[in-house]
């Protein structure tokens, strides 16, 4: 069964942040059989927050207010009713009428909701970041990136465990993908099981060799 979205609660809660001046959402089509929420939101900082020049600076000011947002809408709604794209604009564009022209606002760059890029380093991060590139249709995921920032949500969870049990014969469960959502925790867990398996495998062995099976 699935969850009823109410798109102008969500906007009415956008809109109670101080810094929103206006604020739209709409569920887009993912292209992988499911749809996302979209929110576009107008900051007065919009243009600085999104320009080539000095990059990092506007990456910071793009994800605190981002972050900001999000704590926001965790207060007030369901985590099903958090967009997984946030969009800055200085405006929203608008139909002849005054109306928003839904059809002529941007599709979301999910390159933007990242952070800093950070590189895989071990066997198990690399295989992960190409699951979820994968799953989330998205070019480069750092380690440091968190799978629901980036769209994720419970369907595609399912998604990740089956590859995840398919690539490293590791099963696990929807809990774990919630509270490890970051590829690099995610990574250490997968490890931390796998020394466990090798472990047990090996004290069967040692018992078996001393015959005490």
């Amino acid at each position: 069964r699935g969850f009823r979205i109410e798109l102008g609660e969500i906007e009415y809660q956008l809109l109670s942040h101080d810094e929103v001046n206006d604020a739209v959402v709409v569920a887009l089509s993912s292209g992988k059989g499911d749809k996302r929420l979209v929110a576009y939101v107008t900051h007065d900082e919009a243009t600085a927050m999104l320009t080539e020049e000095n990059n990092d600076a506007a990456q910071t000011l793009r994800h605190d207010f981002i972050d900001s947002l999000k704590a926001t809408l965790t207060q007030a709604l369901p985590d099903y009713m958090v967009p997984s794209a946030f969009v800055v604009l200085d405006k929203l564009p608008l139909t002849p009428n005054g109306k928003v022209d839904r059809k002529g606002l941007p599709t979301p760059d999910m390159s933007l909701q990242q952070k800093s890029y950070v590189a895989p380093t071990t066997a198990t991060e690399k295989l992960l970041c190409e699951i979820w590139q994968d799953v989330l249709g998205i070019e480069q995921v750092g380690i440091t990136d968190n799978f629901f920032a980036l769209g994720g949500h419970s369907l595609l969870i399912i998604s990740v465990v089956s590859e995840i049990s398919k690539t490293l014969e590791v099963h696990l469960t929807l809990k774990s993908v919630f509270s490890t959502p970051t590829v690099a925790e995610s990574a250490v867990f997968i490890d931390a099981i796998k020394l466990n398996e090798r472990y047990e495998a090996s004290m069967i062995t040692a018992e078996f060799e001393e015959g005490e099976f």
